[in-house]
Formats: C-alpha cells, structure tokens, sequence
C-alpha cells in the first residue's frame, strides 16, 4: 500500500468499467478497483481468464474500445486525472510517459514495416531528434533489449523474427522514450519457458537500470517470484487480494487466492515450473452480466457462509501491506 501520496506514480480509485451498447445487457467488466503503482515498483496482476485483467491494463492507458466506458472512479498518472484528458493530451502521455506491451507481438507490430523504423516512429512522435540520431538510438535500444547485432535486426519485417525476437522489439518500442510505466499484458504467454525467464529478466534489468515501474498483467505466477513487488489478484472485475508477493504466495487469504496458489505450488520452484497457464478451479467463472447477489466467489467457495450470499464483503486489512476483501476477516 501507498500511505503517502507524493509517491504515487499512478492511482487507480473506485474505478469501474462496462463494456455494452445501449441495446445489449451491459457488462460491467470492473468494479470499484483501487490500485497504487509507486514509481521503479514491480506489481503483479493474476487471476482466470474474464476476471478483467486484461480491461485494467487497457483502462490505465485509455485505450478501452468504443463500447466501454469508465462509470466512475478516478485514474490518476503522474498528479494527473487521466479520465479527464482529451485524445490530444493522452497521446502525448502515451509512448512517452506510459507505454504497453502486448499480448501478441505479430498482432502488435506492422507486417509492412522493418521493425527498426517502427521503434523509430514511436521516438519520432514524441523527440524532436534528428533522423541519423533516431536510428543511432534505435540500434541503441535494439542491443539494450538483447540484440547482439543490432544493424542486422534493424531493417527486418516482423516476420521474419522469431517469437522471443518479436517481444525484445516491442518492448525496445515501449522504452524508447523511457517511460514512467510500463503496463505489459501476458508479456510471455506465447513463450516457452527459456524465453520466458529470459523476457523477465530483461524487464527486471530496464526496471533496474531506468527506474522503470512496471505493471505485468499474467496467468504464469511463476513470472512474479523474485520480480514482482506486490501481487493483485482479481476475480469477477474486482481486486480481492493484493499484498506483498511473498505473503500472497505463502500466505494467501482469500479463498480464490489460496485456491490458485494451491493450484500453481511451483510459484517458487518445483516440478510444474514450466507451466504458462493456471490449472481450472471448480465451478465455473460467473457472467459478468449477470452477477449473484453477495459476493461473486460464493458459489464456488468452500468456506461460504450464509452472509456471502446477501451482500459483498468490506476491505480488510489484517497488515499495512496486505488488504484483502472476505468475511472470513471481518464485516
């Protein structure tokens, strides 16, 4: 937790998000979610696939689709309300002050472009330098995120790249006007294992070397052990858990959290390391469109009692570092 707000690089509060046309039923993908990122901090977002992960990463960066909108709440980067700002003045946020990395770097990057002139075009939109020191700094960036032959990489299409060589280039583009924060989205999901370990350590390096705060967004915990600071963990649109990374895995309070890291034990070595993806829970995630009354969890809780069905739990927070949104711990 952040208890002093200079330090604050970015605070989300009470944000709440719903994608739906007026003729749909709506669906509300987050809801009340607060989140603090201080500056050169690493925190972790984990949690099944629909929890609204993925909408975090993409509402941080006000770049939501056309059919969502933020109900309420509050976004504030760099002493700034984001949810304020016109198009103008977020697209000189991001790429220079707040970047992402993708998913899928094919999807990310231009089949028609070399690769180099694409990290070029993100310092050009935002630096007045010259065209002969873009591409000096561009090779610069290429050998800083691993290419030990920069010149070479330079003028290739992503195509012809492999997976692992797609990522260290999107992520040369998230750095090249060395950003505040960076929010990277399943950044190794479509990695094997060796080249997994090798893009966190290279994050792990830009963040040491640039003070470079990063927000990663994955279904891998394994990712987070020795990288990340502090841990959310999100079900159903809302933020149930987040501590300190050690605490959430060795001792998790929520149901769902201490279901997931039973589920996931190799979180600090073991036999299962190399596993991308959590293992199913029971029951199935609820329909964000049609939530029970209570708290979201129940019907898949084995702990429930009869007041998780009649309203949802109030934050507690049993230490200054761990807060934590469940009956179990208070009313």
């Amino acid at each position: 937790m952040v208890e002093d707000s200079n330090d604050r690089l970015l605070h989300a509060c009470s944000l709440t998000v719903t994608y739906g046309p007026d003729d749909e039923r709506p669906v509300r993908a987050l809801k009340d979610v607060n989140l603090e990122i201080r500056p050169a901090e690493v925190v972790g977002v984990m949690g099944e696939s629909g929890s609204g992960k993925s909408t975090l990463a993409l509402s941080l960066l006000r770049m939501l689709p056309p059919h969502a909108s933020c109900d309420s709440g509050s976004l504030t980067f760099q002493g700034r309300d984001l949810l304020l700002l016109n198009q103008p003045e977020l697209r000189k946020i991001r790429g220079a002050h707040m970047c992402l990395v993708a998913q899928d770097p094919a999807l990310a990057l231009s089949p028609v472009m070399r690769v180099g002139d694409q990290i070029a075009e993100v310092i050009r939109a935002h630096s007045s330098i010259g065209p002969q020191e873009r591409s000096l700094l561009v090779e610069e960036l290429l050998r800083e995120v691993g290419f030990q032959e920069p010149r070479e990489i330079y003028p290739a299409y992503p195509h012809q790249l492999s997976g692992g060589q797609r990522q260290r280039v999107t992520i040369a583009q998230a750095i090249a006007c060395n950003p505040s924060l960076v929010v990277a989205d399943e950044p190794t999901s479509e990695l094997d294992a060796g080249l997994r370990a090798e893009i966190i350590r290279l994050m792990a390096e830009i963040r040491r070397k640039h003070r470079t705060a990063f927000l990663v967004i994955s279904h891998d915990p394994t990712i987070f052990a020795g990288f990340a600071d502090r841990i959310a963990v999100m079900y159903a649109g809302r933020v149930v858990e987040e501590g300190k990374t050690e605490d959430i895995f060795r001792r998790p309070l929520h149901p769902y959290t201490q279901a997931l890291v039973n589920l996931s034990t190799s979180c600090f070595g073991g036999p299962a390391a190399s596993r991308a993806r959590f293992p199913a829970l029971q029951g199935e995630s609820p329909d964000l469109a049609c939530l029970p009354r209570g708290c979201t969890f129940e019907p898949r809780c084995r702990e429930r009692m009869e007041v998780c069905t009649s309203r949802d739990p109030q934050e507690f927070i049993p230490i200054p570092s761990h807060r934590v949104n469940c009956f179990k711990y208070g009313n």
